[in-house]
């Protein structure tokens, strides 16, 4: 019984202790112009979220540093960000390209019976 009391004091311990990072900064393209709608995620975690309609995003997770931040748009070149200091998590400022790769053609065909 002691045994089981001490394995769950444990789990709640490093749930108490573990960091809570918040990460923030803002998104926009090559232009300078704020991208609303791309993706945030620490990467190999599931914590993510989106940019506001300023391009701004703010991201509270439990991830241990180092870690790798990743924005991601369609239409755009994903970018990643490594993160190794608590200091750089505040303010970062990521520019997203345009894509260059052109679409395969889509061929779009109706049959009647």
């Amino acid at each position: 019984m002691r045994f089981l009391l001490y394995i769950c004091f444990w789990f709640v311990s490093v749930g108490l202790f573990s960091q809570v990072v918040v990460i923030s900064g803002s998104v926009t393209d090559d232009g300078g112009k704020p991208l609303e709608g791309v993706t945030i995620a620490v990467e190999g975690t599931t914590f993510g979220t989106t940019t506001s309609l300023d391009g701004r995003f703010r991201l509270e997770c439990r991830a241990s540093l180092p870690f790798v931040i990743n924005a991601s748009m369609i239409g755009y070149v994903a970018q990643k960000v490594s993160v190794s200091k608590a200091q750089e998590t505040k303010n970062i400022a990521l520019v997203l390209k345009m894509a260059d790769e052109l679409l395969q053609n889509v061929d779009v065909k109706a049959n009647r019976t």
